[in-house]
Parts: structure tokens; sequence; C-alpha cells
């Protein structure tokens, strides 16, 4: 996946992956972004794991997560 790649990105603040196919349950490879303060994720198939991954980025301080439904 994608997110694997951005593991080391250690230092980014900001990410942007709206509109993406990326699964879900790829959310956990942010984990090692521990900097990381925005997160957008609208417009994506979310699902509760997804969200669980979410959950667990401490410092996260904005998200987006609006869906056109």
């Amino acid at each position: 996946t994608a997110l694997v790649d951005l593991g080391g990105l250690t230092e980014l603040q900001g990410l942007q992956i709206a509109a993406t196919r990326i699964d879900p349950t790829a959310l956990k490879h942010l984990r090692t972004l521990t900097k990381l303060e925005y997160l957008d994720v609208s417009a994506m198939q979310m699902t509760d794991a997804g969200l669980k991954e979410i959950k667990q980025l401490k410092t996260l301080q904005r998200l987006d997560a609006f869906t056109s439904d």
C-alpha cells in the first residue's frame, strides 16, 4: 500500500488522502507519523476499522472526513 512508503516521513504534519481508494485498514501505517496534526480522509469508504486506526493518532488535531452521500 502507498501508506507504507509514508512511514519514514516522521516529520510530516499534514496528509490529504481524500477521495482515494486506500483501504481504511491501511491507515495503521500512519502510526509512525508521530507529528501528524492534520488528516483529510474525505470521500473515502471509511470503516470502523479505519476509524479505530485514526483514533490511535495521538497528535492529530484536525480531521476532515466529510462524504458526498
